[in-house]
């Protein structure tokens, strides 16, 4: 009996390491892998470069940070949050114009850098005003986030709410779990005009507003500023603006007669962070 004990005995520790063997190959191979918390775009002309991305999708830790930059290159680019934005930018090289996010504030020839910070889950759109063509998408992962890596596949938990299917810049950006798309302002201006002064009109849902309009005249390498107006909403509603070109601007139109011209909205809620809206291209002319 004692022989026929220790050969069952045997062939139970046999099998029991069997099963030990094929948990270390099916179950989870790493625990408590959490998002990373930092991650790196670089624009490239005419494109982002994202080490380690999928479809130009990042993915971060609440809390964590992104860092944007154009160190080299022949056109104009920045960064622009297509709904909710991050919790604060910092630019930190290159000629500031504005305040951050957009970062820069509108697109700037190379050699301009910056920090974002994620404090809030959720899915961040961003694109460069100047091609819209150039998108991209920060995931912003809840804190304890973990990573399970089985033996055939690599599947995230957490808060992350992103289809895997996205494409970078569709649909809405999110803060706090709700859309802000809807509370963005919008811009009505003439795409063709004539004479000194450009001309539109702002739509600032936010209530009492700042608006500050900046005309730059475009094209390639940095822009040149040709002229300003600030004014103040009185609520919710429409704000006209009629920006005149300063001494540069009017002596650049009597010399070529015609202008490319680019419009750049910032409005600040008086209880809110600035809320920018995409450049608007103006094609103007002297008579």
């Amino acid at each position: 009996m004692s022989h026929e004990r220790r050969r069952v005995g045997a062939g139970l520790a046999a099998l029991l390491a069997g099963t030990a063997a094929a948990y270390a190959v099916c179950g989870p191979a790493a625990i408590g892998a959490s998002a990373p918390s930092t991650a790196a775009v670089t624009a490239v002309d005419f494109d982002w470069s994202m080490p380690g991305s999928t479809d130009y999708t990042d993915t971060i830790a609440a809390g964590g940070t992104v860092t944007f930059s154009y160190p080299a290159g022949v056109a104009i680019h920045n960064v622009d949050f297509t709904g909710g934005g991050p919790t604060a930018c910092t630019q930190t090289a290159g000629s500031t114009v504005g305040p951050v996010s957009p970062l820069p504030a509108t697109p700037e020839a190379p050699g301009w850098s910056g920090t974002c910070r994620f404090d809030t889950p959720g899915t961040y759109l961003f694109v460069c005003d100047n091609h819209t063509h150039m998108k991209g998408t920060i995931v912003v992962e809840g804190r304890g986030t973990t990573t399970t890596t089985t033996s055939s596949s690599t599947t995230a938990t957490g808060t992350s709410t992103a289809p895997g299917d996205q494409t970078p810049g569709s649909g809405s950006s999110t803060l706090n779990g709700s859309s802000s798309s809807a509370a963005r302002p919008r811009v009505s201006v003439a795409h063709r005009q004539r004479g000194t002064v450009l001309r539109g009109t702002v739509t600032t849902p936010a209530g009492r507003s700042q608006v500050r309009v900046t005309a730059y005249l475009a094209g390639h390498g940095s822009r040149t500023r040709i002229g300003s107006q600030t004014k103040r909403s009185k609520g919710t509603g429409t704000t006209t603006f009629a920006v005149k070109l300063d001494s540069t601007g009017r002596r650049k139109l009597q010399r070529a007669h015609h202008l490319a011209v680019d419009l750049r909205v910032v409005v600040t809620p008086a209880a809110g962070r600035p809320v920018t809206t995409k450049t608007v291209a103006v094609a103007l002319r002297d008579r």
